[in-house]
């Protein structure tokens, strides 16, 4: 549980984070097969951007 909470969780709650997580669970797996198989058809797709590499791109012209 979290080690920087004071109390901590009650049974019913600690219940709810393991029901919870098991229903959630097929649905990270359908999340990531998916992710695995439209991974080749939108690699080449124009229009497609990366977001991550828009974010660390260094920004060379300074402050606005």
């Amino acid at each position: 549980d979290a080690p920087w909470r004071q109390t901590p969780p009650s049974a019913p709650r600690r219940a709810l984070r393991t029901v919870l997580a098991a229903a959630t669970s097929p649905l990270v797996d359908l999340a990531a097969l998916l992710d695995l198989a439209l991974a080749p058809l939108l690699r080449r797709t124009p229009g497609c951007s990366n977001t991550y590499r828009l974010v660390a791109r260094r920004d060379t012209a300074g402050p606005v």
